[in-house]
């Protein structure tokens, strides 16, 4: 049996093979900067892919990954891994631990970090880790920088404290049950990790404030294989019109020529603007399979167009005093919290 997958990994070229059709030669060829088989383990794809977007994140640009393709279980699985394997951990974990190594390999510059998560479904915005919030709409500040009002804003102060918090957003997520699979999440979920940092060496006397954003798409399936009725394919319909929309977004950008970009159009491009053609390094990482050789084409021409866009990334430096003043108060209130509660488990252990 022909194989619908042809991997060339020296060439990082992938070629898809139309079986129901072998004598139109509708073979299709594309190009990409990386490609990973199911030989490749978890620790290899961040190395490559996903470690040098966080260290940008980390010295002070925005940086956005963004998961796309067909299965929520593959998505799931890139990014949460297997935690009984220590090669197999996946992306946020290993975000999570990349963060704090870095904070704690940097004594002289300070970290706030803080984590929220939300989850766009019906084109309707909630907060994952405080799910009363609902309806959630969306702001522009006075530098037209798209954000969510009321949404929470959670500081950490470890990796542990990060990654429960992420999973507490995904134990709220929304999904249902249905013929494929029983995990499956119709809307699409971000994990956003704002980093503040002050480096009490630099000379500028200034600071970095950077948005790292974890993007899980919804999947591309069709509505018909998933087995979705009733309510179930209302809100597919409504993930299709804004995955149609970001391809929309990415077909504008691609193109030198076009003025607009359609990003008002959905809550996901509206959000993640910045990410589409603005101040972000973003990494895109597109998940096919060997079952379906429309939806691997779709997942890859979305790819290809993407590849096209070109962002600006710069580093976001704040040097108004009165802003550094204020995040410095909150540093050492946070560091003398900190101090006092394991001062308080030291004396309980003595007594112990």
């Amino acid at each position: 049996m022909q194989e619908i997958l042809l991997i060339d990994k020296q060439k990082k070229q992938i070629t898809l093979v139309d079986q129901d059709k072998p004598l139109e030669n509708k073979n299709k060829q594309f190009c990409v900067d990386q490609v990973y088989g199911l030989e490749d383990s978890q620790s290899t794809i961040y190395q490559e892919t996903i470690e040098p977007l966080v260290e940008s994140a980390l010295k002070g640009f925005n940086a956005t990954l963004l998961v796309y393709g067909e299965y929520q279980k593959s998505k799931d699985y890139i990014l949460e891994g297997d935690l009984k394997n220590l090669e197999e951990i996946g992306i946020i974990t290993r975000v999570c631990r990349q963060i704090f190594s870095h904070i704690e390999q940097n004594q002289q510059q300070e970290f706030i970090i803080r984590v929220s998560s939300l989850q766009i479904l019906n084109e309707n915005i909630t907060d994952l880790l405080q799910k009363e919030n609902k309806n959630l709409n969306l702001r522009e500040n006075k530098n037209q920088q798209v954000f969510v009002e009321k949404l929470s804003s959670i500081i950490v102060t470890n990796q542990e404290e990060l990654i429960k918090q992420i999973h507490l957003a995904k134990q709220n997520s929304y999904g249902s049950s249905n013929t494929m699979n029983s995990s499956y999440v119709r809307g699409h979920t971000i994990h956003q990790i704002q980093i503040q940092k002050y480096d009490k060496e630099d000379q500028e006397n200034a600071f970095n404030v950077s948005i790292l954003n974890l993007v899980s798409l919804a999947g591309i399936e069709r509505t018909s294989k998933v087995g979705c009725f009733g309510k179930n394919l209302s809100e597919s319909i409504l993930v299709n019109k804004s995955l149609s929309t970001l391809e929309k977004v990415t077909t504008a950008l691609s193109k030198q020529d076009n003025k607009h970009i359609p990003y008002r159009e959905s809550q996901l491009t509206r959000i993640l603007q910045n990410s589409l053609g603005g101040n972000s390094k973003t990494v895109l990482l597109t998940i096919i399979s060997i079952e379906s050789y429309e939806t691997s084409l779709q997942a890859l021409r979305f790819a290809e167009r993407a590849k096209k866009i070109k962002n600006k990334p710069s580093v976001n430096k704040i040097k108004d005093q009165t802003i550094i003043k204020s995040f410095r108060e909150e540093y050492s209130s946070i560091s003398s919290s900190l101090n006092a509660s394991f001062s308080n488990i030291s004396q309980v252990s003595n007594v112990l």
